[in-house]
């Protein structure tokens, strides 16, 4: 959204419209002009046509998103493909890590390492989450 009035329009799929409100920067809407607000419906039945019926919110998601792109840049995993051999590179101390199949299922968990052997491991393709103190990443990695 820009931070002028404009028209929102909701489409499905087919072009058909779900739902439209022409959108006021200007009161009694709520002020969402920057700074990471946006403007969130109170209820999903209210009318959105209303200005009352929106508030101005902060979007926690921008922070959390550039949170976990900051973490998961402190943690480099190679060789990727694999081998046998998986090491892992940190800033933060590793405590551990858990290596899934692609089904979710938990095949491979090792504590205060940062070198993993694989040799044992089916080739296909695994998610490896590398826990610290402070966060978790979870990277995919191809045997």
């Amino acid at each position: 959204m820009s931070n002028q009035n404009q028209n929102l329009i909701l489409f499905d799929a087919f072009g058909t419209i779900i739902d439209s409100v022409h959108y006021l920067s200007t009161s009694p809407w709520p002020n969402a002009n920057g700074n990471g607000y946006y403007l969130s419906l109170l209820e999903n039945n209210s009318d959105n046509g209303i200005a009352s019926s929106w508030q101005a919110v902060v979007d926690d998601g921008i922070a959390q998103t550039k949170e976990i792109l900051k973490n998961e840049s402190t943690i480099s995993i190679y060789p990727n493909p694999v081998v046998d051999k998986l090491y892992i590179n940190s800033k933060e101390p590793i405590k551990e890590i858990n290596i899934y199949d692609c089904t979710g299922k938990l095949i491979h968990n090792v504590r205060n390492s940062n070198t993993i052997d694989v040799s044992n491991i089916v080739p296909g393709v695994y998610l490896i989450k590398c826990s610290t103190a402070k966060f978790s990443v979870i990277k995919k990695i191809v045997k």
